[in-house]
């Protein structure tokens, strides 16, 4: 029982405060899934029937959303209704939902981007490849079993030489572009047919890059 108006008022102000945080919640996680997909509002709109300008809002957290709505929409984006409603600690996360296939899809992109000038191919195949082999031989060696007989060379020399490489390479590509008589740099693009799985791999990415270590 409440014993006055202010804590009436206080209490109407706290659920008020709840609802509209949840309703922000539920909007960051449609919206991430969406963009997850590589899906726009448009597409949304013109798939479900659900205007552009009301889902905005509703991944804003400004409006709420229908039992009908949001079951389009789940549908729509084929993820679980716990992925939307389910528990939610800390902020915001890609976690849990489906990256099939991401690695092969991140290749792809970076083909479309460079596949006109087989030298670059070459010096971003070789960069991923330290990427792949410091992972490997990192995880490899943790199990004493494991032969280390392979390696010609020494873990930390190793170590040493695949961070070199992996810290210039980004930098020597570019001025190698710069100089190059060869590479139009307008060439250097993706398809726009590509647009929902560049959208997907950077967004992806980049939540990895912002997160309190959740990933790594």
């Amino acid at each position: 029982m409440f014993n006055n108006k202010a804590e009436i008022l206080n209490q109407s102000k706290l659920q008020e405060y709840k609802s509209q945080e949840y309703l922000e919640i539920v909007g960051a996680r449609l919206k991430g899934v969406r963009l997850l997909k590589g899906i726009t509002q448009q597409q949304v709109a013109r798939e479900t029937g659900i205007t552009q300008s009301f889902l905005s809002a509703v991944e804003r957290g400004k409006k709420s959303i229908c039992t009908t709505q949001i079951i389009s929409l789940i549908k729509y984006y084929n993820v679980s209704y716990e992925t939307i409603f389910g528990e939610h600690n800390g902020e915001y996360s890609i976690e849990g939902f489906s990256k099939n296939e991401s690695l092969v899809v991140c290749s792809s992109l970076l083909r479309e981007l460079i596949s006109e000038y087989p030298s670059l191919e070459i010096g971003a195949e070789n960069y991923l490849k330290i990427c792949i082999y410091m992972l490997l031989r990192s995880i490899y060696r943790e199990n004493p079993h494991n032969s280390q007989k392979i390696f010609s060379i020494d873990y930390d020399l190793a170590m040493t030489k695949a961070q070199k490489v992996i810290k210039n390479t980004p930098e020597n590509l570019l001025r190698f572009i710069r100089k190059s008589k060869e590479i139009n740099v307008k060439t250097l693009e993706i398809p726009i047919h590509h647009s929902g799985e560049l959208r997907t791999f950077t967004y992806e990415c980049e939540q990895m890059l912002c997160s309190k270590g959740i990933y790594i």
